[in-house]
Protein backbone atom coordinates (compact mmCIF):
# COMPACT_ATOMS: atom_id res chain seq x y z
CA UNK A 1 0.00 0.00 0.00
CA UNK A 2 2.84 2.59 0.82
CA UNK A 3 4.60 1.87 -2.93
CA UNK A 4 1.15 2.46 -4.69
CA UNK A 5 0.77 5.60 -2.16
CA UNK A 6 4.25 6.57 -3.50
CA UNK A 7 3.45 6.25 -7.33
CA UNK A 8 0.21 7.82 -7.23
CA UNK A 9 1.33 10.79 -5.40
CA UNK A 10 4.16 10.91 -8.05
CA UNK A 11 2.33 10.15 -10.76
CA UNK A 12 2.33 10.99 -13.74
CA UNK A 13 6.20 11.41 -12.47
CA UNK A 14 8.29 8.63 -12.32
CA UNK A 15 9.83 7.31 -8.70
CA UNK A 16 13.40 5.71 -8.49
CA UNK A 17 14.14 2.81 -6.30
CA UNK A 18 16.09 4.44 -4.01
CA UNK A 19 13.15 6.95 -3.64
CA UNK A 20 11.11 3.83 -2.96
CA UNK A 21 13.09 2.33 -0.40
CA UNK A 22 13.45 5.85 1.26
CA UNK A 23 9.66 6.36 1.48
CA UNK A 24 8.23 3.09 1.85
CA UNK A 25 11.38 0.81 3.82
CA UNK A 26 12.39 3.78 5.86
CA UNK A 27 15.65 4.05 4.33
CA UNK A 28 16.37 0.34 5.34
CA UNK A 29 18.74 -1.65 3.35
CA UNK A 30 16.25 -3.81 0.93
CA UNK A 31 17.26 -6.07 -2.05
CA UNK A 32 16.24 -5.48 -5.85
CA UNK A 33 13.82 -8.93 -5.19
CA UNK A 34 11.96 -6.75 -2.29
CA UNK A 35 11.32 -4.18 -4.63
CA UNK A 36 10.58 -6.74 -7.66
CA UNK A 37 8.00 -8.44 -5.60
CA UNK A 38 6.07 -5.52 -4.46
CA UNK A 39 5.40 -4.43 -7.93
CA UNK A 40 4.14 -7.91 -9.15
CA UNK A 41 1.86 -7.99 -6.29
CA UNK A 42 0.16 -4.83 -7.42
CA UNK A 43 0.36 -6.09 -11.31
CA UNK A 44 -1.52 -9.10 -10.39
CA UNK A 45 -4.58 -7.10 -8.70
CA UNK A 46 -4.61 -4.77 -11.87
CA UNK A 47 -2.66 -1.68 -11.22
CA UNK A 48 -1.07 -0.52 -14.48
CA UNK A 49 2.61 -0.35 -13.47
CA UNK A 50 5.19 0.90 -16.24
CA UNK A 51 8.79 0.31 -15.44
CA UNK A 52 11.27 2.78 -17.11
CA UNK A 53 13.89 1.19 -17.26
CA UNK A 54 17.15 2.02 -15.20
CA UNK A 55 14.81 5.37 -13.67
CA UNK A 56 12.36 3.88 -11.91
CA UNK A 57 8.33 3.09 -12.03
CA UNK A 58 5.21 5.26 -12.61
CA UNK A 59 1.37 4.23 -12.31
CA UNK A 60 -0.08 4.47 -15.53
CA UNK A 61 -3.09 6.98 -16.23
CA UNK A 62 -5.39 5.10 -18.94
CA UNK A 63 -5.63 7.45 -22.08
CA UNK A 64 -9.55 9.04 -22.24
CA UNK A 65 -11.40 7.46 -25.09
CA UNK A 66 -15.00 7.24 -26.36
CA UNK A 67 -16.60 4.59 -28.23
CA UNK A 68 -19.86 6.43 -29.55
CA UNK A 69 -21.75 4.01 -32.04
CA UNK A 70 -20.94 4.76 -35.70
CA UNK A 71 -24.08 7.58 -36.80
CA UNK A 72 -26.26 7.15 -39.09
CA UNK A 73 -25.64 7.17 -42.88
CA UNK A 74 -27.17 10.44 -44.49
CA UNK A 75 -30.02 10.66 -46.49
CA UNK A 76 -29.49 10.92 -50.88
CA UNK A 77 -31.20 13.98 -51.55
CA UNK A 78 -32.64 12.84 -55.55
CA UNK A 79 -31.72 15.25 -58.04
CA UNK A 80 -33.40 15.60 -61.37
CA UNK A 81 -31.21 14.25 -64.29
CA UNK A 82 -33.03 16.57 -66.73
CA UNK A 83 -31.74 19.49 -67.93
CA UNK A 84 -34.51 21.56 -66.79
CA UNK A 85 -35.17 20.53 -63.52
CA UNK A 86 -36.36 22.43 -60.73
CA UNK A 87 -33.31 25.31 -59.77
CA UNK A 88 -35.25 25.69 -56.37
CA UNK A 89 -35.11 22.10 -55.79
CA UNK A 90 -31.46 21.88 -57.14
CA UNK A 91 -30.59 24.92 -54.86
CA UNK A 92 -32.30 24.01 -51.79
CA UNK A 93 -30.48 20.03 -52.32
CA UNK A 94 -27.32 21.81 -52.20
CA UNK A 95 -28.14 23.66 -49.18
CA UNK A 96 -29.13 20.80 -47.38
CA UNK A 97 -25.85 18.74 -48.77
CA UNK A 98 -24.14 21.22 -47.49
CA UNK A 99 -25.61 21.52 -44.06
CA UNK A 100 -25.62 17.85 -43.61
CA UNK A 101 -21.74 17.93 -44.54
CA UNK A 102 -21.00 20.58 -41.53
CA UNK A 103 -23.27 18.64 -39.40
CA UNK A 104 -21.29 15.67 -40.39
CA UNK A 105 -18.24 17.34 -39.48
CA UNK A 106 -19.41 18.64 -36.20
CA UNK A 107 -20.64 15.19 -35.31
CA UNK A 108 -17.21 13.96 -35.64
CA UNK A 109 -15.48 16.66 -34.14
CA UNK A 110 -17.12 16.29 -30.88
CA UNK A 111 -17.61 12.32 -31.20
CA UNK A 112 -14.46 11.23 -32.11
CA UNK A 113 -11.94 9.99 -29.23
CA UNK A 114 -10.34 13.16 -27.32
CA UNK A 115 -6.67 13.11 -27.08
CA UNK A 116 -5.18 12.92 -23.57
CA UNK A 117 -5.10 15.59 -21.41
CA UNK A 118 -1.51 17.11 -20.47
CA UNK A 119 0.37 15.55 -17.45
CA UNK A 120 -0.60 17.86 -14.35
CA UNK A 121 1.67 19.73 -13.06
CA UNK A 122 3.33 17.60 -10.25
CA UNK A 123 2.97 18.13 -6.71
CA UNK A 124 5.49 20.03 -4.64
CA UNK A 125 5.14 19.67 -1.61
CA UNK A 126 5.14 15.52 -2.36
CA UNK A 127 8.29 15.83 -4.36
CA UNK A 128 10.45 18.08 -1.38
CA UNK A 129 8.94 15.80 0.97
CA UNK A 130 10.37 12.96 -0.74
CA UNK A 131 13.64 14.48 -1.08
CA UNK A 132 14.04 15.65 2.63
CA UNK A 133 13.21 12.38 3.28
CA UNK A 134 15.68 10.62 1.05
CA UNK A 135 18.37 13.44 2.20
CA UNK A 136 17.71 12.49 5.36
CA UNK A 137 18.11 8.56 5.05
CA UNK A 138 21.48 8.98 2.99
CA UNK A 139 22.96 11.54 5.65
CA UNK A 140 22.85 8.58 8.25
CA UNK A 141 25.06 6.48 6.42
CA UNK A 142 28.02 8.21 7.56
CA UNK A 143 30.47 8.39 5.23
CA UNK A 144 31.89 12.21 3.57
CA UNK A 145 30.07 11.23 0.30
CA UNK A 146 27.01 10.43 2.08
CA UNK A 147 27.05 14.16 3.67
CA UNK A 148 28.08 15.37 0.44
CA UNK A 149 24.86 13.52 -1.77
CA UNK A 150 22.32 14.82 1.12
CA UNK A 151 23.26 18.18 1.02
CA UNK A 152 22.48 18.75 -2.82
CA UNK A 153 18.97 16.95 -1.73
CA UNK A 154 18.26 19.60 0.52
CA UNK A 155 19.63 22.31 -1.83
CA UNK A 156 17.19 20.69 -4.12
CA UNK A 157 14.33 20.98 -1.10
CA UNK A 158 15.01 24.73 -0.58
CA UNK A 159 15.06 25.48 -4.24
CA UNK A 160 11.46 23.67 -4.80
CA UNK A 161 10.34 25.29 -1.13
CA UNK A 162 12.16 28.29 0.00
CA UNK A 163 10.23 28.77 3.47
CA UNK A 164 10.28 25.24 4.35
CA UNK A 165 11.69 24.82 7.72
CA UNK A 166 12.61 20.77 7.53
CA UNK A 167 14.71 21.86 4.02
CA UNK A 168 16.79 24.08 5.87
CA UNK A 169 17.44 22.68 8.80
CA UNK A 170 18.80 19.24 7.14
CA UNK A 171 20.65 21.72 4.52
CA UNK A 172 22.25 23.33 7.73
CA UNK A 173 22.66 19.61 9.31
CA UNK A 174 24.38 18.06 6.16
CA UNK A 175 26.79 21.14 5.84
CA UNK A 176 27.41 20.77 9.37
CA UNK A 177 28.95 17.24 8.68
CA UNK A 178 31.04 18.31 5.80
CA UNK A 179 32.37 20.54 8.11
CA UNK A 180 32.80 18.54 11.09
CA UNK A 181 34.10 15.43 8.85
CA UNK A 182 35.83 16.65 6.18
CA UNK A 183 39.45 18.35 5.68
CA UNK A 184 41.20 21.56 7.05
CA UNK A 185 40.94 23.22 3.58
CA UNK A 186 37.00 22.98 3.39
CA UNK A 187 36.08 23.71 7.23
CA UNK A 188 35.73 26.97 7.25
CA UNK A 189 33.60 27.05 3.72
CA UNK A 190 31.51 24.22 4.82
CA UNK A 191 31.02 25.84 8.62
CA UNK A 192 29.58 29.59 7.23
CA UNK A 193 27.15 27.10 4.85
CA UNK A 194 25.82 25.72 7.75
CA UNK A 195 25.35 28.54 9.57
CA UNK A 196 23.88 30.49 6.94
CA UNK A 197 21.08 27.51 6.53
CA UNK A 198 20.25 27.43 10.13
CA UNK A 199 19.67 31.27 10.29
CA UNK A 200 16.91 30.78 7.76
CA UNK A 201 15.64 27.45 9.04
CA UNK A 202 15.00 28.79 12.70
CA UNK A 203 13.47 32.27 11.04
CA UNK A 204 10.90 29.82 10.12
CA UNK A 205 10.52 27.33 12.84
CA UNK A 206 12.66 27.55 15.79
CA UNK A 207 11.57 24.57 16.98
CA UNK A 208 12.66 22.65 14.19
CA UNK A 209 14.39 19.24 15.00
CA UNK A 210 16.50 19.31 11.74
CA UNK A 211 17.30 22.63 13.14
CA UNK A 212 18.23 22.31 16.67
CA UNK A 213 20.22 19.15 15.58
CA UNK A 214 22.34 21.64 13.53
CA UNK A 215 23.00 24.11 16.31
CA UNK A 216 24.20 21.50 18.91
CA UNK A 217 26.46 19.99 16.27
CA UNK A 218 27.99 23.38 15.27
CA UNK A 219 28.44 24.25 19.09
CA UNK A 220 30.32 20.51 19.17
CA UNK A 221 32.65 21.86 16.68
CA UNK A 222 33.44 25.01 18.95
CA UNK A 223 36.36 24.52 21.37
CA UNK A 224 35.08 24.83 25.08
CA UNK A 225 30.98 25.28 24.15
CA UNK A 226 30.20 21.68 25.80
CA UNK A 227 27.20 23.58 27.42
CA UNK A 228 26.04 25.38 24.76
CA UNK A 229 25.69 21.92 22.69
CA UNK A 230 24.06 20.11 25.60
CA UNK A 231 22.01 23.42 25.98
CA UNK A 232 20.82 22.59 22.13
CA UNK A 233 19.93 19.42 21.96
CA UNK A 234 18.01 19.35 25.00
CA UNK A 235 15.88 22.37 23.61
CA UNK A 236 15.29 20.10 20.89
CA UNK A 237 14.00 17.26 22.59
CA UNK A 238 11.96 19.69 25.23
CA UNK A 239 10.09 19.89 22.17
CA UNK A 240 10.39 16.81 20.06
CA UNK A 241 11.60 13.81 23.13
CA UNK A 242 10.85 11.16 20.76
CA UNK A 243 13.14 12.25 18.35
CA UNK A 244 15.43 9.76 16.71
CA UNK A 245 18.15 12.29 15.28
CA UNK A 246 18.59 14.40 18.15
CA UNK A 247 19.10 11.84 20.57
CA UNK A 248 21.45 10.39 18.90
CA UNK A 249 22.83 14.08 18.02
CA UNK A 250 22.98 14.07 22.26
CA UNK A 251 24.93 11.25 22.31
CA UNK A 252 28.13 11.97 20.88
CA UNK A 253 29.19 14.91 23.26
CA UNK A 254 28.11 13.13 26.28
CA UNK A 255 30.69 11.03 25.40
CA UNK A 256 32.82 13.67 24.13
CA UNK A 257 32.24 15.11 28.16
CA UNK A 258 32.85 11.61 29.92
CA UNK A 259 28.86 10.90 30.80
CA UNK A 260 28.67 7.84 28.43
CA UNK A 261 26.39 6.27 30.74
CA UNK A 262 24.21 9.09 29.99
CA UNK A 263 25.46 8.55 26.81
CA UNK A 264 24.22 5.01 26.92
CA UNK A 265 20.60 6.13 27.82
CA UNK A 266 20.19 7.95 24.69
CA UNK A 267 20.76 5.30 22.84
CA UNK A 268 18.28 3.43 24.45
CA UNK A 269 15.58 6.14 23.65
CA UNK A 270 16.77 6.17 20.29
CA UNK A 271 16.39 2.82 19.83
CA UNK A 272 12.90 2.87 21.15
CA UNK A 273 12.06 5.65 19.16
CA UNK A 274 13.30 3.68 16.03
CA UNK A 275 11.23 0.67 16.80
CA UNK A 276 15.24 -0.91 17.00
CA UNK A 277 15.38 -0.85 13.57
CA UNK A 278 18.64 -0.32 12.89
CA UNK A 279 20.31 1.96 10.49
CA UNK A 280 24.56 2.83 9.98
CA UNK A 281 24.43 6.20 12.37
CA UNK A 282 22.96 3.85 15.11
CA UNK A 283 25.13 0.91 15.03
CA UNK A 284 27.92 2.75 15.37
CA UNK A 285 27.02 5.21 18.02
CA UNK A 286 25.48 2.32 19.74
CA UNK A 287 28.78 0.58 20.07
CA UNK A 288 30.83 3.18 21.26
CA UNK A 289 28.41 3.98 23.70
CA UNK A 290 27.31 1.05 25.06
CA UNK A 291 31.21 0.20 24.91
CA UNK A 292 31.98 3.01 27.33
CA UNK A 293 29.10 2.48 29.67
CA UNK A 294 31.36 -1.19 29.79
CA UNK A 295 27.09 -2.33 28.82
CA UNK A 296 29.47 -4.86 27.03
CA UNK A 297 26.30 -7.33 26.19
CA UNK A 298 24.44 -4.62 24.61
CA UNK A 299 27.69 -3.64 22.66
CA UNK A 300 28.55 -6.79 21.47
CA UNK A 301 24.26 -7.48 20.43
CA UNK A 302 24.29 -4.10 18.48
CA UNK A 303 28.14 -5.08 16.81
CA UNK A 304 26.64 -8.38 16.17
CA UNK A 305 23.31 -6.72 14.61
CA UNK A 306 25.30 -3.96 12.52
CA UNK A 307 27.49 -6.15 11.34
CA UNK A 308 25.07 -8.54 9.51
CA UNK A 309 23.04 -5.77 8.12
CA UNK A 310 26.24 -3.49 7.31
CA UNK A 311 29.58 -5.67 7.25
CA UNK A 312 31.39 -3.34 4.88
CA UNK A 313 30.34 0.19 6.88
CA UNK A 314 33.52 1.42 7.92
CA UNK A 315 32.29 2.72 11.22
CA UNK A 316 29.98 -0.50 12.10
CA UNK A 317 33.56 -2.57 11.50
CA UNK A 318 35.92 -0.10 13.03
CA UNK A 319 33.53 0.48 16.50
CA UNK A 320 33.05 -3.29 16.91
CA UNK A 321 37.11 -3.77 16.11
CA UNK A 322 37.62 -1.85 19.23
CA UNK A 323 35.08 -3.65 21.60
CA UNK A 324 36.62 -6.87 20.53
CA UNK A 325 40.53 -5.34 21.40
CA UNK A 326 39.59 -3.90 24.65
CA UNK A 327 37.50 -5.82 26.15
CA UNK A 328 40.01 -9.08 25.68
CA UNK A 329 39.37 -10.44 22.43
CA UNK A 330 41.91 -9.59 20.97
CA UNK A 331 42.28 -12.94 19.03
CA UNK A 332 38.91 -12.04 17.58
CA UNK A 333 40.12 -8.60 16.64
CA UNK A 334 42.91 -10.28 14.86
CA UNK A 335 41.00 -12.56 12.65
CA UNK A 336 38.25 -9.66 11.64
CA UNK A 337 41.38 -7.72 10.46
CA UNK A 338 42.41 -10.40 8.49
CA UNK A 339 39.11 -11.52 6.74
CA UNK A 340 39.17 -8.99 3.31
CA UNK A 341 35.76 -10.42 2.69
CA UNK A 342 34.20 -7.81 5.39
CA UNK A 343 36.84 -4.93 5.21
CA UNK A 344 36.16 -1.56 4.58
CA UNK A 345 37.95 0.06 1.57
CA UNK A 346 37.47 3.09 2.62
CA UNK A 347 40.25 1.75 5.90
CA UNK A 348 44.20 2.11 4.20
CA UNK A 349 46.14 -0.97 4.37
CA UNK A 350 48.66 0.99 6.39
CA UNK A 351 46.01 2.08 9.08
CA UNK A 352 45.03 -1.86 8.95
CA UNK A 353 48.52 -2.50 9.13
CA UNK A 354 49.08 -0.59 12.67
CA UNK A 355 46.03 -2.08 14.09
CA UNK A 356 47.48 -6.10 13.69
CA UNK A 357 50.21 -4.69 15.39
CA UNK A 358 48.34 -3.56 18.18
CA UNK A 359 45.90 -6.68 18.80
CA UNK A 360 49.40 -8.57 18.17
CA UNK A 361 50.76 -7.03 21.29
CA UNK A 362 47.71 -7.00 23.16
CA UNK A 363 47.60 -10.31 22.46
CA UNK A 364 50.73 -11.31 23.29
CA UNK A 365 52.02 -9.43 26.59
CA UNK A 366 55.61 -9.46 25.06
CA UNK A 367 57.39 -6.64 25.12
CA UNK A 368 58.83 -6.76 21.73
CA UNK A 369 55.53 -6.36 20.32
CA UNK A 370 54.40 -3.64 22.16
CA UNK A 371 57.20 -1.43 20.83
CA UNK A 372 56.85 -2.69 17.73
CA UNK A 373 53.15 -1.58 17.39
CA UNK A 374 54.07 1.18 19.31
CA UNK A 375 56.38 2.56 16.88
CA UNK A 376 53.87 1.71 14.39
CA UNK A 377 51.28 3.64 15.45
CA UNK A 378 53.34 6.74 16.55
CA UNK A 379 55.09 6.64 12.80
CA UNK A 380 51.39 6.13 11.58
CA UNK A 381 49.77 8.82 13.36
CA UNK A 382 52.40 11.64 12.78
CA UNK A 383 52.76 10.45 9.04
CA UNK A 384 49.01 10.57 8.11
CA UNK A 385 49.03 14.33 9.32
CA UNK A 386 51.52 15.32 6.36
CA UNK A 387 50.85 16.48 2.99
CA UNK A 388 52.22 12.99 1.79
CA UNK A 389 49.91 11.16 4.18
CA UNK A 390 46.70 12.94 2.63
CA UNK A 391 47.69 12.29 -0.41
CA UNK A 392 48.09 8.15 0.37
CA UNK A 393 44.68 8.71 1.72
CA UNK A 394 45.41 9.10 5.83
CA UNK A 395 42.67 9.92 7.62
CA UNK A 396 45.02 12.32 9.81
CA UNK A 397 41.87 12.37 12.69
CA UNK A 398 41.16 9.01 12.87
CA UNK A 399 44.57 7.83 12.71
CA UNK A 400 45.84 9.85 15.64
CA UNK A 401 43.17 9.17 17.90
CA UNK A 402 43.68 5.88 17.21
CA UNK A 403 47.45 6.13 17.97
CA UNK A 404 46.39 7.88 21.46
CA UNK A 405 44.10 5.10 22.47
CA UNK A 406 46.24 2.50 21.46
CA UNK A 407 49.10 3.37 22.92
CA UNK A 408 47.61 3.94 26.28
CA UNK A 409 45.78 0.38 26.10
CA UNK A 410 49.43 -1.09 25.75
CA UNK A 411 50.44 1.20 28.99
CA UNK A 412 52.55 3.22 26.61
CA UNK A 413 51.21 6.42 28.75
CA UNK A 414 53.66 8.98 28.23
CA UNK A 415 53.96 8.44 24.59
CA UNK A 416 50.31 8.60 24.66
CA UNK A 417 49.80 12.13 26.31
CA UNK A 418 52.31 13.48 23.54
CA UNK A 419 49.94 12.75 20.75
CA UNK A 420 46.80 14.23 22.65
CA UNK A 421 49.19 17.32 23.38
CA UNK A 422 50.02 17.55 19.53
CA UNK A 423 46.14 16.70 18.27
CA UNK A 424 44.87 19.42 20.69
CA UNK A 425 47.14 21.81 21.00
CA UNK A 426 50.38 21.71 18.33
CA UNK A 427 49.51 24.43 15.04
CA UNK A 428 51.57 22.04 12.53
CA UNK A 429 49.48 19.04 13.61
CA UNK A 430 47.60 18.98 10.34
CA UNK A 431 44.24 17.15 11.68
CA UNK A 432 40.65 18.67 11.13
CA UNK A 433 39.95 21.75 13.52
CA UNK A 434 37.44 19.66 15.04
CA UNK A 435 38.58 17.96 18.03
CA UNK A 436 36.39 15.09 19.89
CA UNK A 437 37.42 13.89 23.26
CA UNK A 438 35.53 10.54 23.60
CA UNK A 439 38.13 8.31 23.18
CA UNK A 440 40.06 10.03 26.70
CA UNK A 441 37.27 8.67 28.45
CA UNK A 442 36.71 4.86 26.92
CA UNK A 443 38.29 1.70 28.54
CA UNK A 444 41.22 1.83 26.68
CA UNK A 445 42.70 5.11 27.77
CA UNK A 446 41.77 4.13 31.59
CA UNK A 447 45.43 4.62 32.28
CA UNK A 448 45.64 8.16 31.11
CA UNK A 449 42.81 9.07 33.55
CA UNK A 450 44.96 7.34 36.69
CA UNK A 451 47.52 9.79 35.83
CA UNK A 452 48.40 13.02 37.09
CA UNK A 453 48.77 14.84 33.88
CA UNK A 454 45.09 14.19 32.65
CA UNK A 455 43.31 16.51 35.26
CA UNK A 456 45.50 19.37 33.36
CA UNK A 457 44.63 17.79 30.83
CA UNK A 458 40.71 18.59 30.68
CA UNK A 459 41.03 21.73 32.53
CA UNK A 460 43.24 22.94 29.36
CA UNK A 461 40.10 21.27 26.99
CA UNK A 462 37.34 23.55 28.80
CA UNK A 463 36.02 20.18 30.35
CA UNK A 464 36.47 20.84 33.86
CA UNK A 465 35.17 24.34 33.30
CA UNK A 466 31.83 22.16 31.84
CA UNK A 467 31.60 20.00 34.87
CA UNK A 468 31.71 22.79 37.18
CA UNK A 469 29.12 25.33 35.53
CA UNK A 470 26.84 21.91 34.76
CA UNK A 471 26.98 20.83 38.55
CA UNK A 472 27.86 17.14 36.37
CA UNK A 473 31.01 14.98 36.99
CA UNK A 474 32.20 12.59 34.24
CA UNK A 475 32.14 8.55 34.68
CA UNK A 476 35.30 7.94 35.46
CA UNK A 477 35.16 10.12 38.89
CA UNK A 478 31.88 8.54 40.17
CA UNK A 479 32.16 5.28 39.25
CA UNK A 480 35.47 2.45 40.32
CA UNK A 481 35.82 1.29 37.01
CA UNK A 482 36.51 5.08 35.86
Amino acid sequence: MQVLVALHRASPNVVSRDDLVALCWDGRIVGDDAINATIAKLRRVSFVIETIPRVGYRLAVAAQSGHAADPAPLQKVGIANKSGGNRRLIVGGGLALGGAALAGAWWLTTQRPRPALPPAKPDVSATVASLILRANATMRRGRLENDAEAAALFQQAVDMAPDNADAWGGLALAHHFLARNGTRQNFQAERLRAEAALDRALALDPHNPLALNAKGGLFFMTKGAFQECEQAYRQGLAYHPNSNELLLGLAQPMEGVGRLREAASLMDRALAAANNKLDQAMAWISINSYTGARRWVDADRIAAEGMALFPRHPLTWLNRLYLLMFTGRAGEALDTLRDVSIRPDEVPAEEIDGMIAVATALLSGARADIDKAAAAELALAYKSTSPQGHARGLPATRTAENALTFLSAMGRVDDAFRVARDIYYAPDFSVSPVRYSSNLFQPATSAMRKDPRFAPLTEQLGLADYWRKAGVKPDYLLYPDG
